[in-house]
């Protein structure tokens, strides 16, 4: 599966940004509705903290886990997996997360 990543800007103080980063599939190399998905981020822990994250916004009884298991394990980790199943799918471009 083809994804893509896209920010946005939420505020921006000298020294510090606040971005919310989105993770959805790419709808020309998916363009059907999927049911299960996973992804696996790393990055530098001393530039990156993450604050909180939302998982198949669009299907509240989606069944998700992570690891680790909060954003400030993950922020202190530097890395990220998550899996999840869709119950009634999710609609290709949508964010999973």
């Amino acid at each position: 599966m083809s994804v893509n990543f896209a920010y946005e800007d939420v505020s921006s103080v000298p020294g510090l940004v606040t971005r919310t980063i989105s993770v959805a599939t790419n709808p020309s190399t998916l363009p059907s509705y999927f049911t299960a998905f996973q992804l696996t981020l790393n990055f530098d822990p001393s530039l990156v903290d993450v604050v909180s994250w939302n998982i198949a916004e669009t299907d509240p009884q989606s069944i998700q886990a992570t690891n680790p298991e909060t954003p400030q394990e993950v922020s202190d980790s530097g890395s990220f997996r998550m899996s999840g199943v869709s119950l009634t799918g999710i609609a290709p471009g949508s964010n999973f997360l």
